[in-house]
């Protein structure tokens, strides 16, 4: 609880220090979202965050020039925990079995292709083992349609194919190597495509699913502000399942996933709210 509230905090500080709000907008008020699906649940991947029409996590969106879920959208915490980058070093129970599922992907620099000109190559990081082992060039990019920035991507393995590079590096893990065409008149001022394509993550550049059918993803420090109060929100109002939820010892337990996305908040926070404030203050 003493997380979430601490980011709630900081969020009223970026509220405050943004351009994008107006001196009506700055000021947050409640908390945005409504948990729900937390009475006697043994998952607590089916906890679900429904939106409302406004509140904090909202103004923050806009302080960032982010979205956030739409008024009335319910999202379970599985899919959002996939779209904190070190929640996937731990995943919850819920996740394991899910092949397809979409993490956030680690994005990087883009590089002029030597062995396909006029192409940018960017190797995506943190794929699941069924993009790996897929016989089907459709399925791998039904999988990529999930990523709505990377439209437009190509691939570059095979003349004719629609699958993408896909290598496996222990431990590096799984990479999907992709593929856009650059500008053709090249006197234009070149923006890197990551910064067109990827979010700027503590000092390194992700890319994320959209979910509840947005065309764009949010930002992840919006992705742990639902996540944190839907925790907090357990430990605070249901401690019969949450006490159950932290016992490690029982069969398929989230207790090691919770733990360590508690113990990276404590200094990946810091780290996002100040790459969030303005560069002028």
């Amino acid at each position: 609880m003493l997380v979430f509230y601490g980011l709630s905090q900081a969020g009223r500080a970026i509220a405050a220090a943004s351009p994008r709000l107006s001196d009506k907008e700055w000021r947050l008020t409640g908390h945005g979202v409504s948990v729900k699906e937390t009475r006697d649940q043994v998952n607590i991947g089916k906890v679900a965050i429904e939106a409302h029409k406004g509140g904090s996590p909202q103004a923050v969106a806009a302080a960032l020039g982010s979205r956030f879920l739409p008024p009335k959208a319910s999202v379970q915490l599985e899919e959002l925990w996939l779209l904190i980058p070190e929640a996937n070093e731990e995943l919850l129970p819920a996740l394991w079995d899910i092949e397809w599922r979409r993490p956030a992907l680690r994005f990087s620099a883009s590089e002029r292709s030597e062995a396909h000109k006029g192409w940018d190559k960017v190797t995506l990081t943190g794929a699941p083992a069924a993009v790996a082992n897929a016989r089907d060039a459709k399925a791998v990019t039904k999988w990529l349609s999930g990523y709505p920035t990377l439209e437009g991507w190509q691939a570059g393995s095979e003349r004719g194919s629609d699958k993408p590079e896909v290598t496996v590096s222990i431990p590096g893990g799984i990479n999907v190597v992709v593929y856009w065409p650059y500008p053709k008149d090249e006197s234009q001022h070149f923006e890197p495509v990551y910064i067109q394509r990827a979010v700027w993550y503590r000092r390194q550049w992700w890319v994320l699913p959209a979910v509840a059918g947005l065309d764009r993803p949010i930002h992840p420090l919006l992705a742990w502000w639902a996540v944190l109060l839907a925790l907090s929100s357990l430990a605070r109002y249901e401690p019969e399942a949450w006490a159950r939820m932290t016992k490690v010892d029982l069969a398929e337990s989230p207790a090691v996933a919770i733990e360590h996305l508690l113990d990276t908040a404590l200094h990946a926070l810091p780290e996002i709210f100040v790459d969030a404030m303005p560069d002028d203050l």
